[in-house]
């Protein structure tokens, strides 16, 4: 299929919140919402584990610079289950 625009596909993490508050955390960091190191930094509800390294040791951390998708022409999200 083509299309007129590119297609990018995102897998957020913590969009429940149980861990980390608030929910919907890698969404809000990447739309600019939060502060991207406030979204890092936040602790677990549990354990206190920070957010960035829980991405970093389940090797979600990733390279790609979230606020990079604030350019997107448009946003759908869509939860399957």
């Amino acid at each position: 299929v083509r299309t007129l625009a590119p297609i990018v596909l995102v897998n957020w993490t913590s969009e429940e919140g149980y861990r980390f508050s608030p929910s919907m955390i890698g969404a809000a960091g990447a739309m600019g919402v939060l502060p991207e190191a406030g979204v890092l930094d936040a602790r677990a509800m549990d354990d206190g584990e920070r957010y960035g390294d829980a991405l970093a040791r389940t090797g979600w951390a990733g390279t790609a610079d979230p606020s990079a998708l604030r350019r997107a022409a448009a946003y759908f999200e869509a939860h399957i289950e």
